[in-house]
């Protein structure tokens, strides 16, 4: 099975969320006021939703439930 990718690249949008973070928001985990400041970079970060996805799909694959 294919690894995971690593963290996005430094987005002119701010920094990118580690895939801790990634996870935890699609889980649903993330504390609200990181939720807040994740959200709308997330909504325009092409990079964070490419890596988000691939997570999401590495889970699936184990059987993890996300969000």
């Amino acid at each position: 099975m294919a690894e995971p990718p690593g963290p996005p690249p430094p987005s002119p949008l701010g920094p990118c969320a580690s895939e801790d973070d990634l996870l935890a928001w699609a889980a649903g985990a993330l504390p609200a006021a990181a939720r807040a400041a994740l959200e709308p970079h997330l909504a325009r970060c092409g990079p964070c939703r490419t890596t988000l996805s691939a997570l999401a799909r590495g889970g699936a694959a184990r059987g993890v439930a996300l969000g």
